[in-house]
């Protein structure tokens, strides 16, 4: 059982504007470096809740339905954080001072903010209800970290391209082109983290699904 959280946007910006041109026209932009940090925690794994305390807090999240319960959870927090450092320089194009801007630099952070295990205080660690239990909820770690792995590789491609797609922005305003820049490169954040969530919700759904080899139906003798 799995409860994802995604830990909201943030971006902060750093501006470097050192000369004054007379070109007419904003020159092309270099390769932007675009750095991932990805946060790849190994898991938390507890037992200080009960069965009925791990259920509760399942239900609150809508992941069991009317006669199921819940034998463990994970819980998941995904962060992303983008930091940006733009390079441009004024010019005069037509009497009119602009303003040539690109980005030289990304900095982003993508991964598990945190990554924790719950399993119920009332399977002593080494029985077989604990084992079955903490090998389901271990599967869905595995899927939640080679997720989180697949796609900061995923975000990092996605943010050079769309860098480059963008090109120098040629814009009267400092403000302007750096509002530009950001709500660029957060729609390809939400585009990449959609694309994330739907395809690990698809792998636990399975991991979950009544005939999975991760059911715990007649797995030991008693629950």
């Amino acid at each position: 059982m799995i409860k994802l959280r995604i830990i909201g946007f943030t971006m902060l910006v750093i501006g470097i504007f050192p000369s004054v041109s007379v070109a007419d026209r904003c020159a092309p932009p270099s390769s932007p470096n675009v750095q991932v940090l990805l946060l790849d925690p190994e898991p938390r794994i507890t037992n200080d809740k009960s069965l009925h305390q791990i259920n509760s807090m399942a239900a609150s999240h809508g992941l069991v339905h009317h006669g199921s319960r819940a034998l463990g959870t994970t819980q998941s927090a995904v962060e992303l954080s983008l930091k940006m450092k733009f390079l441009g320089y004024q010019h005069v194009r037509n009497q009119e001072t602009m303003h040539c801007m690109n980005i030289d630099a990304v900095e982003a952070r993508f991964g598990h903010r945190q990554l924790v295990v719950n399993l119920p205080r009332e399977y002593p660690v080494g029985s077989c209800q604990y084992n079955v239990v903490r090998r389901h909820e271990m599967a869905h770690v595995s899927v939640n970290r080679q997720g989180v792995r697949k796609y900061a590789m995923v975000l990092k491609s996605q943010l050079e391209q769309e860098i480059m797609r963008m090109g120098t922005l040629d814009v009267r305003t400092m403000s302007r082109g750096a509002d530009m820049f950001q709500s660029r490169l957060k729609a390809v954040y939400l585009a990449v983290s959609k694309q994330f969530d739907a395809e690990i919700q698809k792998f636990h759904s399975e991991i979950d699904a009544p005939n999975s080899p991760y059911s715990a139906t007649n797995a030991c003798r008693s629950w």
